[in-house]
């Protein structure tokens, strides 16, 4: 292994294991293991972890705000198959997609499946009197 020496100002072929005995004598220069001080990786690690969440979390607010869109203007075309395949989503999604649901198996006239979803969306948002109003004005 070649290592250069500034004192000497040139390279010097050492041995691996002699190169490893001078670093474990001088952590400090060993960039992979004492470059920081106790602590800091572990507070490295918790901030990329935090903001790969808050990434996360924001991609997916604006995506569920797209598909939303997109679910209003179906249904503004009176597409109802369609309304009802792009509102489908996971559990926490907006109270708002369980509203078009509702809507949409009403103007097919499966009656008790909009009941369903309109008593979900309900509970989902007991706090957002938007779901509550629509839901209230459709008989809920």
């Amino acid at each position: 292994m070649l290592v250069n020496d500034p004192e000497r100002g040139k390279l010097l072929r050492i041995e691996r294991a002699e190169f490893e005995k001078a670093l474990a004598r001088h952590p400090e220069l060993d960039a992979p293991c004492g470059a920081s001080p106790p602590g800091v990786k572990v507070r490295h690690l918790v901030f990329a972890v935090v903001l790969l969440a808050s990434v996360s979390h924001l991609g997916k607010a604006a995506d569920e705000a797209q598909r939303l869109e997109s679910v209003k203007r179906l249904y503004q075309q009176q597409r109802w198959e369609e309304v009802l395949r792009e509102a489908q989503g996971t559990v926490d999604q907006s109270a708002d997609f369980d509203y078009y649901v509702g809507m949409a198996l009403s103007r097919l006239e499966r009656w008790n499946e909009a009941r369903v979803a309109f008593s979900q969306g309900c509970k989902e948002s007991a706090a957002r009197r938007t779901f509550s109003g629509r839901a209230r004005r459709c008989g809920i």
